[in-house]
């Protein structure tokens, strides 16, 4: 988000990734009209939180995506549902900051991604849906518990596919993963949460030590 338009302009010669700059907030869609030589990637752009549905319907000869549409920030699921034959996808809605447990466990049918959805920070808890027994809800609630260490990692007994949605978790802390390093984590996954600068030295050990780890299994 630092890099602008003068940058690009500013650096001929460096090699810009026009997926990642397409959606970089600091590009509107003007900029892109005033230069239209670049290689600019609609599909990108179509989730560039400059981007409104109004934007969109007032530019009918651009080719966007609806599917990366669907994550952007300024898309809710009451326009999914006012414009019901555009290709909307509940699967891209999953990161959408605008998505609620309410609308998840409302429309269990939908094609949901389980790991978008358990790393997206803006769900809340929702005790008193008629569907929060459902496991797609009560397991989330299950992996923020072992993520804050209010259940005890040792004794969870979870299966090794289950490492990738603990790893999604927002608020899983670095304390966690460095008492259970011989666990399958998924830091792809890791990767994605923003952890306090304090815990950068646990983070850089943690990752050290998880390799020291796999290395030693590969060998012995």
């Amino acid at each position: 988000p630092n890099v602008t338009w003068d940058t690009v302009q500013a650096n001929p010669t460096k090699f810009w990734d026009y997926q990642h700059l397409s959606r970089n907030p600091n590009i509107t869609l003007d900029i892109v009209r005033e230069n239209p030589r670049e290689n600019w990637l609609y599909d990108s752009l179509s989730c560039n939180p400059n981007i409104t549905l109004d934007i969109v319907q007032a530019n009918p000869n651009i080719k966007w995506r609806y599917f990366m549409l669907s994550a952007n920030p300024n898309i809710k699921w009451e326009t999914m549902q006012a414009y019901p034959n555009e290709e909307w996808s509940c699967f891209a809605f999953s990161t959408n900051p605008n998505l609620t447990w309410d609308i998840v466990l409302d429309n269990l049918e939908e094609p949901w991604c389980i790991y978008d959805l358990y790393a997206n920070p803006s769900l809340k808890e929702c005790p008193s849906h008629k569907n929060s027994s459902e496991p797609i809800y009560q397991k989330w609630l299950y992996y923020n518990s072992i993520a804050t260490g209010h259940v005890d990692l040792k004794s969870a007994n979870l299966a090794p596919d289950e490492y990738g949605y603990l790893s999604c978790i927002p608020n899983i802390t670095w304390n966690v993963i460095l008492n259970n390093l011989d666990e399958p984590w998924n830091f792809n996954y890791l990767a994605r949460n923003n952890y306090p600068y304090q815990n950068m030295l646990i983070k850089e050990q943690c990752i050290r030590e998880w390799f020291a780890v796999k290395l030693i299994k590969k060998n012995y």
